[in-house]
């Protein structure tokens, strides 16, 4: 995972991943997180993603930094100790805003809390989890367009090797509440091509 400060010149984003104009998908409650944190000087947003260029762009007017962690190849029995380390170079840090697009609905109930067990020290009472699954091809990945509108890239899907889930499912409430304990669904929206999105509040600690 690497940090990426957005207050950098014109070309700095090239060196990540392209994407090319796809369709548009409205995000009303995408656009409701972001606007949560409207006036912050300076926003650590996590994109559990594959670092998408036009995420970067649109993400720049927050004048923050953007930490991706991509697990797109599959969680294997090194994903653990990999996301432990690399988030440790973070020590001291908290996420305001976390991006997981579909990646709760493709992890095992095992694998569910060591995600949440390894965010649990980079998380305070105003991070929010945002999620977006489509839900009959799950293995999207997206990008942020506007406050509103994101848009998916075709092409790379979650691996499955090493013990990657294949149990793929819309999770419940009871199993999110049990198994992504530092988190809470708060509100939910069913799109009518068959997506699911959600948002999530913390269950973590005051931020100093």
């Amino acid at each position: 995972m690497r940090a990426l400060s957005l207050d950098k010149p014109a070309g700095f984003f090239g060196g990540r991943r392209r994407n090319s104009p796809s369709e548009i998908i409205e995000s009303p409650l995408l656009g409701k997180v972001l606007r949560g944190f409207e006036g912050d000087e300076c926003l650590h947003i996590l994109d559990v993603g594959i670092g998408a260029v036009d995420t970067l762009k649109f993400l720049q007017q927050y004048r923050g930094k953007v930490y991706f962690l991509d697990l797109a190849e599959g969680f294997t029995d090194s994903t653990e100790p990999r996301i432990r380390t690399t988030l440790s170079e973070y020590s001291g840090e908290l996420f305001d805003i976390c991006l997981f697009w579909d990646l709760l609905h493709c992890l095992s109930a095992a694998q569910l809390v060591v995600l949440s067990d390894a965010l649990e020290p980079y998380i305070y009472s105003e991070t929010r989890v945002h999620t977006l699954a489509n839900l009959v091809d799950l293995g999207e990945h997206y990008c942020v367009r506007g406050a509103n509108q994101l848009s998916p890239i075709r092409g790379r899907g979650r691996g499955k090797a090493g013990g990657q889930s294949t149990d793929y499912a819309t999770r419940s409430i009871t199993e999110l509440d049990e198994h992504f304990s530092c988190f809470q669904l708060t509100t939910d929206e069913y799109h009518a091509d068959g997506r699911l999105e959600m948002v999530l509040e913390t269950r973590g600690r005051n931020k100093p």
